[in-house]
C-alpha cells in the first residue's frame, strides 16, 4: 500500500503524457499483481485490474521485472503455459527476450496475456539497484504503437525511482521513535 501512495503521482503524470490505459505492478513468486491503474479513455479489454495476478512471463511489467532482478524465480525447463497464441512460452526464446530486456531497458507485451492487448512497461529501480515495481502503457493492438509511449516511460520511472530513494532517505533520517523521552 506504501509503494502504491507513493507512486500514485507518477502513475497520474504517466497517464497525463499518454492518455492511455497505465499500469503499476509489482512481482510476487512469478505471478505479478497490480498494485494500480488507471483507465484510459480508449480503454481495451485486458486481465488487469488492481489486485489482480497474472504470470510474469506473458506481461510487460513482468517481463521488466524479471529481467532486471537477479534474484527472480526459475522458470520451468519443460516450456511456459501459453494464454494466447503469441505468449513466448518456449524458455529459450523467453531468456532471449530478456536479455533484450536488459539491453533496451524497455519490455512489451505483444497480445500474449490477452488477444488485441499491447502493452509496453519499464521497470523502477530502487536505491539497491533492483526493480521494485514496473509501469506500462496499454492499448488496443490494432491503433497501439508501443514505442511511441517508450520516452514518457522512461522519464516517469527515472522520477518515481528519485522519489523512492528521496522518500527512503526521509524515513531513515526520521526518528524512531519520538514517543519516548529520551535518557539523557
Amino acid at each position: 500500500m506504501l509503494l502504491r501512495e507513493q507512486l500514485l503521482p507518477h502513475l497520474a503524470d504517466l497517464y497525463e503524457l499518454t492518455h492511455e490505459t497505465v499500469h503499476l505492478a509489482v512481482l510476487r513468486g512469478t505471478d505479478i499483481v497490480y498494485v494500480n491503474k488507471i483507465q484510459g479513455h480508449r480503454a481495451t479489454r485486458s486481465p488487469s485490474r488492481i489486485g489482480a495476478r497474472l504470470p510474469a512471463y506473458c506481461t510487460g511489467v513482468g517481463k521488466a521485472l524479471l529481467a532486471f532482478d537477479p534474484t527472480r524465480p526459475r522458470l520451468p525447463s519443460a516450456g511456459l503455459p501459453a494464454r494466447t497464441q503469441y505468449t513466448l512460452a518456449d524458455p529459450r526464446r523467453f531468456r532471449e527476450e530478456l536479455r533484450r530486456i536488459r539491453q533496451d531497458g524497455i519490455a512489451y507485451d505483444r497480445q500474449e496475456a490477452a488477444p488485441g492487448l499491447t502493452c509496453v512497461a519499464v521497470p523502477i529501480m530502487g536505491a539497491s539497484g533492483r526493480p521494485v515495481a514496473a509501469l506500462s502503457v496499454a492499448g488496443a493492438h490494432h491503433r497501439f504503437e508501443p514505442s511511441r509511449y517508450a520516452p514518457a516511460l522512461r522519464r516517469v520511472a527515472f522520477e518515481a525511482a528519485r522519489a523512492l530513494t528521496a522518500a527512503k532517505g526521509r524515513q531513515a533520517a526520521a526518528p524512531h521513535d519520538v514517543s519516548r523521552p529520551s535518557a539523557a
